[in-house]
């Protein structure tokens, strides 16, 4: 509209007023707010799961499927042309800070069975049995909790518990079938 208003009116200063330049330029800023955010997210959970673990490469290595929920929502929202916006702009780093607690979980676990038995198959194998049903509950709960804004009418509501269902639930299969891999594939407690 600016650009136009400038074509009418070449010596004129035209400036946009009113709700939507603001809400636009508020929206703009929430976007690249919200990208910074999850950058800086991602360097703080991959630096703490660092210390957690006492381990540089394990800490990495962790950082593996806690990236994978923030792809997955990305992906959706790309694939479905839900916009960038207030609220689907916050889910990827809350995302992240939720997902983290499983992937610490099955780690230090595994360790632990790993401390006990020596070797990484029945290690592995016996957090899915001890820890894997707390980490599906949990998941389940919080999922349960965030589908209530699925119920509502508007679109921004029902798109934000629809989307925090996909990268909750893309986060624990990432627990469930990518860090057992890993810790496998990387021997991340020593050798069998």
């Amino acid at each position: 509209m600016q650009n136009f208003a400038r074509k009418l009116y070449p010596d004129a200063k035209v400036t946009a007023v009113g709700n939507l330049p603001q809400f636009t330029a508020m929206q703009q800023y929430l976007e690249v707010g919200q990208m910074t955010s999850f950058l800086i997210s991602v360097v703080i959970v991959a630096v703490l799961l660092m210390i957690v673990f006492g381990s540089i490469r394990t800490g990495l290595i962790g950082m593996i499927p806690n990236i994978a929920p923030g792809i997955f929502v990305g992906g959706y929202l790309g694939l479905t042309d839900i916009p960038l916006d207030m609220m689907t702009a916050t889910l990827i780093p809350m995302i992240i800070g939720l997902s983290v607690d499983d992937t610490i979980h099955f780690i230090n676990h595994g360790h632990v069975e790993f401390d006990r038995t020596r070797d990484y198959r029945e290690s592995i194998l016996n957090v899915f049995r001890t820890a894997g049903p707390a980490l599906v509950m949990t998941t389940i709960i919080m999922v349960a909790t965030f589908a209530g804004f699925t119920t509502s009418a508007a679109t921004q509501m029902f798109n934000f518990g629809f989307v925090v269902f996909i990268g909750l639930v893309s986060a624990l299969l990432a627990d469930l079938f990518v860090t057992p891999l890993l810790i496998r594939k990387f021997k991340i407690f020593g050798k069998e």
